[in-house]
């Protein structure tokens, strides 16, 4: 039962970060990629 819960947590969570970067600007992402750092 937790195993599934957090099965599906993480997939929400995933689901969600990648409707967020669909939304982002390419080149906020590529900055995010190249330049880590600067986001920390």
């Amino acid at each position: 039962m937790a195993v599934e819960l957090a099965a599906n947590t993480i997939g929400q969570l995933i689901d969600e970060f990648v409707n967020h970067l669909s939304l982002l600007p390419l080149t906020e992402v590529l900055k995010r990629v190249t330049m880590p750092e600067s986001y920390c």
